[in-house]
């Protein structure tokens, strides 16, 4: 332990990212859209992610960091911009490269 109660090699916690997929259901398309996005944040290196899909209506009553979709939903989602990122596909996991998700998830956490 180091002097005042940490353990001297303790990494300082994350704050922890929300995203939202979303599809018309919530269940295929957008879950797993869900699995890529923690598969790429994994693999970037990026911790603290919770990752949830839903439908489009419940989506549109959650908060979240972040809402991740094709532009059918993204472009009827009454949020802030910065907070919606839009892919062209849900399968594919090269379209999060595509994106700067990365980047918005490092400023968020920075600010």
């Amino acid at each position: 332990m180091g002097l005042f109660g940490k353990k001297k090699d303790e990494k300082p916690k994350v704050k922890t990212i929300n995203i939202i997929t979303i599809c018309g259901n919530g269940l295929g398309s957008s879950l797993m859209l869900a699995q890529n996005i923690k598969k790429f944040c994994s693999e970037s290196g990026i911790e603290g992610i919770n990752v949830e899909a839903k439908d489009f209506s419940t989506a549109k009553q959650t908060n979240a960091d972040f809402y991740v979709s094709v532009e059918e939903f993204t472009s009827h989602l009454d949020v802030d911009s910065n907070k919606i990122i839009t892919v062209t596909n849900y399968h594919k996991k090269a379209d999060l490269e595509n994106t700067d998700l990365i980047n918005r998830i490092n400023s968020l956490r920075s600010e």
